[in-house]
């Protein structure tokens, strides 16, 4: 299992058990790598930086983050392995929503079904506002306005 799949694991397994902070999952030995050469260097001091100025988000909303910019990658065609788990609603021309850019979430069963990306990246696209999901933008540009949208539900 890559590296990757296993630190999304882990957070979604941590959320739901509690843990909400970003130095309780530093102390999971897979989280802690820390540079060889004892001098610091100018990433851990961005991410000090970052720490002080309260620029983290609390872990569901990395989680809802990372899970959303995926679903980007995968609309945009930057993701072709997951891409088959992000389609969009059809047949619906007639309605207003036709324009919203939704994707389709299957049913499941059990909570557990939920937790998988198939479910949960819809879920997280669709809770975006119109003007994030429709818009044709960059990346980098869609991650700055995801951003800044999730440091403003916080604020609410």
């Amino acid at each position: 299992m890559p590296l990757f799949w296993r630190y999304l694991k882990l957070l979604l397994t941590r959320c739901r058990r509690g843990v909400h902070t970003k130095s309780e999952l530093d102390s999971f030995s897979c989280f802690n790598r820390k540079p060889t050469c004892d001098r610091p260097t100018n990433t851990d001091r961005e991410t000090d930086r970052q720490t002080d100025t309260g620029q983290w988000l609390p872990v569901r909303q990395r989680i809802r983050f990372k899970t959303t910019v995926l679903v980007f990658k995968c609309l945009h065609g930057l993701a072709p392995y997951l891409s088959e788990y992000c389609k969009l609603t059809t047949g619906r021309s007639h309605l207003r929503s036709a324009n919203a850019c939704l994707l389709s979430v299957p049913h499941t069963r059990t909570t557990y079904g939920d937790r998988s990306f198939a479910v949960s990246g819809p879920v997280a696209w669709n809770s975006l506002p119109v003007a994030l999901r429709s818009s044709d933008v960059r990346e980098e540009t869609f991650r700055r306005h995801l951003k800044t949208f999730l440091f403003n539900c916080l604020d609410n």
